[in-house]
């Protein structure tokens, strides 16, 4: 026999049934807000997903979350009863919950004895204890305890207010007991924390979406070669997903944070990788004054400012006849007032042409240059001619020169061509 063993004060007799299990669960705001935080979790990733491919704006996101998360809430209430019954069943099945068991209240610890386990307790490990009319709830991290009334006797109330008294919640309809200022303030902080952290969730969460659209609007009318020099717009968003891990670390043992780290590395790690495409594909800037030579040939005025680069992609292009690309470089001007100057004179050239003019002599480009949107020139430079077919069958020289509005970009293009009638 142990000698030291303390000297039990009372015992309870106590039966869980299904109904008291629910009413249990009233106290319990977390599970449904578990509950909803990881089913969110995961259909938030899928309505980005989705958003993504579909190409939706942000205010068209943000309408489809929230209403998919109104519809979670409205189901998870219709149907709270069955989830709470099924979740009762499911633990006395698999013997996680015990219908019958016996609590046994010593000094400093109870023990709860049922057929398939025993569980000792301190009372240091009991987190939270809220009282009702017909009940007292012992919370801890370990398991909770439902402790009906009628079970004991009156004397036994005040040792159970007096468990946890920095952290005793009266919900009875006739109050007599004062709640600690300590336990209100340390209810209020952890609640703030757990707002805090689920707000940064939903942001981080948005981070990556949000990165995508501002990324969007801030190259729609950039190259798509120069798209890498707005990679930084990702190293910024990624500011989002880092603080949640920062602050999932620092809170962990005060609340859940698990989502919060789970989405602070996964798409953490996403936009920073995102964010490295600028040091994985640079550009191969080349000197802007180099433009100039081709000054005659174009016969327009080059802008005196430019970003002047060449394409390290080889391209394979597709043309009418058998062609090969010697050369390809491009002028982009950032400037909207010397890329409209650019626009106008190129328009009002008759060197120049519009797709929609280019006629028959259409065939002399290869297939990924031809767009309606476009201007263009045709130079032979073996015949020196603009615009026109050879005479006759050979292989020629041709410049192609092409004006993309859009992106405010002028395109230079060498290449020989087989040409046959």
């Amino acid at each position: 026999m142990n000698k030291n063993r303390e000297k039990k004060k009372f015992s309870i007799e106590r039966k869980i049934t299904c109904e008291e299990y629910q009413k249990y669960y009233k106290y319990l705001p977390s599970v449904f807000r578990d509950w909803l935080q990881q089913v969110s979790f995961y259909s938030i990733i899928f309505l980005l997903i989705i958003g993504m491919i579909l190409q939706w704006q942000l205010i068209e996101l943000v309408i489809a979350v929230i209403f998919f998360i109104i519809a979670l809430s409205i189901y998870y209430l219709v149907k709270q009863k069955q989830i709470i019954s099924d979740d009762y069943y499911e633990r006395i099945k698999d013997g996680t919950l015990e219908e019958e068991s016996t609590l046994d209240f010593y000094d400093t610890y109870f023990i709860c004895s049922s057929l398939h386990y025993t569980v000792k307790l301190e009372y240091s490990k009991i987190t939270k204890v809220i009282e009702t009319d017909n009940h007292f709830y012992l919370f801890s991290d370990i398991e909770d305890f439902i402790i009906l009334k009628r079970w004991c006797y009156k004397e036994n109330y005040s040792f159970f207010r007096s468990i946890r008294e920095d952290n005793f919640i009266d919900k009875r309809s006739d109050k007599d007991i004062r709640i600690p200022r300590s336990r209100k303030k340390m209810a209020i902080g952890k609640d703030s924390i757990t707002v805090f952290l689920n707000i940064l969730l939903v942001a981080t969460l948005f981070s990556i979406y949000l990165a995508f659209y501002i990324y969007a609007h801030a190259v729609y009318k950039v190259p798509s070669a120069l798209h890498v020099q707005y990679s930084w717009i990702y190293l910024l968003m990624l500011i989002i997903p880092v603080l949640s891990i920062v602050f999932g670390f620092k809170y962990r043992t005060v609340v859940k944070t698990k989502y919060n780290l789970i989405a602070g590395f996964i798409l953490g790690g996403i936009l920073l990788a995102l964010a490295c495409s600028y040091f994985i594909y640079p550009i191969n800037e080349i000197d802007y004054s180099s433009v100039k030579k081709y000054q005659n040939i174009l016969d327009i005025s080059i802008p005196k400012k430019g970003y002047y680069y060449k394409d390290d992609e080889t391209f394979h292009f597709l043309y009418d006849f058998d062609g090969v690309l010697v050369s390809s470089v491009n002028a982009y001007y950032k400037d909207n007032e010397v890329s409209l100057a650019l626009a106008d004179e190129i328009k009002n050239n008759k060197s120049w042409i519009a797709y929609s003019d280019l006629g028959d002599i259409e065939k002399l480009l290869p297939y990924e240059l031809r767009s309606d949107k476009y201007y263009y020139l045709i130079y032979n430079k073996t015949t020196k001619e603009y615009n026109s077919f050879p005479n006759k069958d050979g292989n020629y020289s041709f410049l192609i020169s092409v004006y993309v509005p859009r992106v405010q970009q002028l395109e230079i293009y060498e290449y020989h061509l087989d040409y046959t009638k």
